[in-house]
């Protein structure tokens, strides 16, 4: 992932995340469209995507993954559901390292209302697999987001860009409710240019000013999303157990 080398933030990736939302509707161009962010994939660790049609009919769903980087995964983008069939859409990858992605999931304009989304982080440790549950997302025409200092103090902020132009983000703290106060002598600001497409993640540490924004530049397609740790759902399995995985195209 992004690394950010700044005083009060260190970006190393949690394993362990369960997302709080922060989200603003944004046109819709299908019959629905679902942004998935904060997904990954690593060493025993795999995201699924669980397409449910829940209509007597076949339809088609479109679905694209994307890289922290911004860059498209070999995955999809088409899939043609029988009527109440469920999917499970695995995103895996060889990597070394842990690594997030996201997802755009894009229903059937003809066939709206009947297709049931339901993503999900894995990660297996010896006998037992953990599993994260994510939850769909509107991407937000916002360039500015605030909070008060104690309440992202050891949490994980989230940015994504969907927008196919790059914007520059900036953190920064202040002590009054003023976002003109950020860049003051001692404070200046950190910014970092996302690219599209692209996500960056930090774990914040523990903060010296009551105020925290994060600002956009080009305010057209932004995600944010304040992600804790969680202790997710198990799974243990014996020896007499195997793990089965739904059925990909």
């Amino acid at each position: 992932m992004n690394r950010i080398p700044v005083c009060f933030l260190s970006a190393v990736l949690v394993h362990a995340l369960a997302a709080q939302q922060v989200t603003i509707k944004q046109p819709n161009l299908f019959g629905r469209v679902w942004e998935i962010p904060a997904l990954s994939y690593g060493p025993n660790e795999w995201s699924v995507v669980r397409l449910t049609n829940q209509s007597d009919a076949s339809r088609s769903v479109q679905m694209d993954v994307y890289s922290q980087r911004g860059e498209r995964l070999p995955i999809g983008p088409n899939f043609m559901l029988k009527p109440h069939q469920e999917l499970d859409v695995r995103i895996d990858r060889a990597s070394g390292k842990q690594e997030m992605c996201w997802a755009r999931v894009a229903d059937d304009p003809d066939a709206a209302g009947q297709l049931q989304v339901t993503p999900i982080v894995e990660i297996l440790s010896g006998n037992e697999l953990y599993e994260f549950p994510r939850e769909p997302r509107e991407f937000s025409s916002r360039s500015l987001w605030g909070f008060r200092g104690s309440d992202l103090q050891y949490k994980t902020i989230y940015f994504l860009n969907g927008f196919d132009k790059p914007t520059v983000v900036t953190f920064c703290q202040s002590d009054r409710r003023d976002r003109d106060q950020c860049g003051r002598k001692g404070d200046a600001p950190a910014r970092f240019t996302v690219a599209p497409y692209q996500s960056i993640a930090v774990d914040v540490r523990r903060l010296r000013r009551r105020y925290f924004f994060i600002l956009s530049s080009v305010p057209r397609a932004g995600l944010l999303v304040i992600l804790r740790d969680g202790e997710g759902r198990r799974k243990q399995f014996t020896s007499d157990s195997t793990i089965r995985f739904g059925d990909q195209n």
